[in-house]
């Protein structure tokens, strides 16, 4: 009996049905995190950290050249159609008659001018753009400011160890009619053609100048660089400068 039970059992294992295989299955990746971000420096007094130096500073410039550099102000002269008084850039200058006056040493770029007539009344005010290095003519007109004739001022010359040259320079002083010339006070005589003076031996340095005629005068200051010949016109009422060159 045991026997047939056993063989029974086995019979019916055999016509059973296979079990089903399992799959695998792909697992997901595993996202890995990104790094944490470092830490933030710590730029107090107790870590010892300190700004990263400054840039060197520019280097000085250089010396001038044999002749020098020109210097970087002006002489302005204002001219007015009457009786004035001059401000430039707020300083007073040199009152040379009553329709003139001179300012030396004027800053080169934009600069302030007030002109008053009698009993303080302004006469015209305003901004003129002043070049380096020159003798400027400034014309007031219908209460206007217009700059008139610009002469390049001569640079100092320096000798070859570098000092200021002593060098005399030259005067040709054209006058619309027969005149006189002073310089520094002291009367000066010289070469006379044409009209036009020549006077020479001129020490360098600030010069005045006077010029009498038998209706009027004029007079001006002149800065006069060694070895030089300055070229002045000479009328009954205004004396200027028109040129200057190297005498050699």
């Amino acid at each position: 009996m045991l026997a047939i039970a056993l063989t029974l059992v086995v019979s019916q294992a055999g016509n059973a049905p296979p079990l089903p295989q399992r799959t695998a299955t792909a697992q997901p990746a595993q996202q890995v995190p990104p790094p944490p971000p470092p830490p933030p420096v710590n730029k107090g007094p107790d870590t010892g950290w300190s700004a990263p130096p400054l840039p060197a500073p520019p280097p000085p410039p250089q010396s001038g050249t044999a002749r020098g550099a020109p210097p970087a102000t002006s002489l302005v002269r204002v001219k007015c159609p009457s009786d004035c008084s001059t401000r430039v850039g707020g300083g007073v200058g040199r009152r040379m008659n009553s329709q003139l006056w001179e300012f030396s040493d004027v800053p080169a770029g934009k600069t302030r001018f007030d002109i008053e007539g009698f009993a303080s009344i302004n006469i015209a005010s305003g901004y003129l753009d002043i070049p380096a290095s020159s003798e400027v003519e400034v014309i007031v007109s219908k209460s206007r400011l217009a700059l008139g004739s610009v002469t390049p001022r001569a640079a100092p010359q320096l000798t070859k160890n570098g000092a200021l040259s002593t060098a005399p320079s030259m005067f040709r002083l054209n006058c619309q009619k027969p005149c006189t010339v002073s310089v520094d006070g002291a009367r000066r005589t010289g070469e006379n053609q044409t009209g036009q003076l020549t006077i020479g031996n001129v020490a360098p340095g600030t010069r005045q100048v006077y010029v009498k005629f038998f209706g009027g005068s004029a007079q001006t200051s002149v800065e006069v660089a060694p070895d030089t010949e300055v070229f002045l016109f000479a009328q009954e009422s205004s004396l200027r400068v028109t040129n200057t060159r190297p005498l050699h």
